[in-house]
């Protein structure tokens, strides 16, 4: 068996020091407790996702509904002319894209309920 040497032997440690590093220790115990309530919280781990999934889909709805406007104003402004006619040869091709933009906004609306 051999004795340990100088530089492996602890050093006195002082009581205000020791006192320190004791508090240091049961803050990190404290934050590692923290941490790990968090991870087996499931119901808030279940609100958390809902929430994310409420705005996720309430940014592709917003961004939907954009889309749905700009798809709009183009065939408004492709179906009239610029005193706000509708050209002759358009009504039904207007007609079709409305029906279309109409299909997509009921389906969404749909989805979302």
């Amino acid at each position: 068996m051999s004795t340990p040497s100088d530089a492996e032997r602890p050093q006195p440690v002082s009581s205000d020091e020791l006192q320190t590093d004791i508090e240091h220790t049961r803050e990190q115990l404290g934050q590692t407790v923290d941490a790990l309530s968090e991870k087996l919280d499931v119901k808030a781990q279940a609100e958390y996702k809902l929430h994310n999934a409420k705005d996720h889909a309430t940014a592709q709805l917003e961004s939907m509904r954009g889309r749905a406007e700009r798809v709009a104003a183009q065939a408004k402004d492709a179906a009239t002319d610029e005193q706000d006619n509708l050209k002759p040869a358009v009504p039904i091709g207007a007609a079709l894209i409305t029906a279309a933009i109409a299909a997509v906004v009921v389906i969404v609306v749909r989805r979302r309920r």
